[in-house]
């Protein structure tokens, strides 16, 4: 939650809906892959700040015009949700829009980034969810804020359902290039449902390969967990004590970071993403007095599988981490071995359900 001082800030908050500038979707149904609807009570929020002059000329007009134009070019997220017969959801690509939110911030850029608090970030990105109203609720919301010294904000909230974050980026990342004046070949597309004609998707875990159109696992994933049907508000309470904590790493720190954990290690280096598991899992470790967790979730991209113009939620791993071993007793290089070598992907587990 954030602060009094960073939400008494936010002021003159304006609400429109942004459609593209020409017809698009074309009334078209696009369906939903079981991973797509695993990730249904989720959102993904980000933040982006901008210096002044960066947006200097750019009235909101300006803005709503690259919007249109941007949109034609990515209207699947601009549809609505409807119900199957069956009652499974599908998108319809009616070219409803995103919904757009205007507000103006009291403090500067630098006063804004100074702050200690790590959950301000949530004021500047919308934070309603889908539903209960399903048909009318927006699948991404963006928010502009103007800050005093000329500075702003992008803030924007995305369903999971749409795809992971780096679908997200690429959504994103395209209005830039509209900005430009570059467009893509072809509009943004979802990741379709598998058919029989379609390659056989195979997983191989550890000693095991798995088909994830026909195998049908019975034990539950550890990596999420199931919840009660929600009906039509796609949202679930977390009663759990928790509190936002951000990790900054620059460039130059990455580097000394991976020399620190691979020592004089050449032929065995770990990533960078890697690098940061243990880190974050070493200090949770430490909270725990060096016990635990010995379980954890790790979610990461999965490049080969990742077509440029899709978004999907298919190429997300989402992996299990399990050690019988304290972490404490662990050298950073051994417990980063271990993520990469002895992560168990969930997926086939998680899209079961769904299927």
């Amino acid at each position: 939650m954030a602060s009094s001082k960073e939400q008494n800030s936010i002021y003159d908050i304006k609400i429109s809906t942004v459609v593209p500038g020409f017809k698009s979707g074309h009334d078209g149904a696009q369906e939903l892959t079981a991973m797509d609807l695993a990730m249904k009570l989720h959102y993904l929020r980000f933040v982006y700040y901008f210096k002044a002059p960066t947006f200097d000329g750019f009235t909101i007009l300006k803005i709503k015009e690259t919007m249109f134009s941007w949109l034609c070019h990515a209207y699947i997220p601009c549809g609505r949700f409807r119900r199957a017969e069956s009652g499974r959801p599908f998108i319809k690509c009616n070219d409803s829009g995103v919904r757009l939110f205007e507000a103006k911030c009291h403090l500067s850029l630098d006063e804004w980034l100074e702050s200690k608090d790590d959950s301000r970030h949530k004021v500047l990105v919308p934070n309603q969810v889908l539903g209960p109203d399903l048909a009318y609720s927006p699948l991404v919301l963006i928010q502009l804020t103007d800050f005093k010294c000329g500075g702003k904000s992008v803030g924007m909230s995305w369903s999971h359902v749409l795809g992971d974050a780096f679908s997200a980026m690429g959504f994103i990342n395209l209005w830039a290039q509209a900005i430009a004046g570059h467009y893509p070949a072809q509009p943004l597309t979802m990741a379709q449902l598998p058919t029989k004609d379609q390659p056989l998707i195979m997983i191989q875990q550890k000693d095991t390969t798995y088909d994830l159109q026909n195998s049908k696992p019975k034990i539950d994933p550890l990596s999420v967990k199931r919840v009660d049907p929600v009906g039509d508000l796609w949202s679930t309470s977390n009663n759990s004590k928790m509190e936002t904590v951000t990790f900054y790493f620059s460039t130059t720190e990455l580097t000394r970071l991976q020399a620190q954990i691979c020592g004089k290690k050449v032929d065995q280096q770990l990533p960078e993403f890697e690098c940061i598991c243990v880190v974050i899992w070493q200090c949770l470790a430490k909270v725990r007095h060096g016990s635990g967790p010995k379980v954890v979730t790790i979610c990461r991209n999965d490049s080969k599988n990742r077509n440029k113009g899709i978004i999907t939620n298919e190429s997300q791993i989402i992996s299990l981490v399990k050690t019988d071993k304290p972490i404490g007793d662990y050298e950073p290089f051994e417990l980063g071995s271990l993520i990469m070598t002895k992560a168990d992907d969930e997926r086939m587990k998680i899209k079961e359900p769904w299927r």
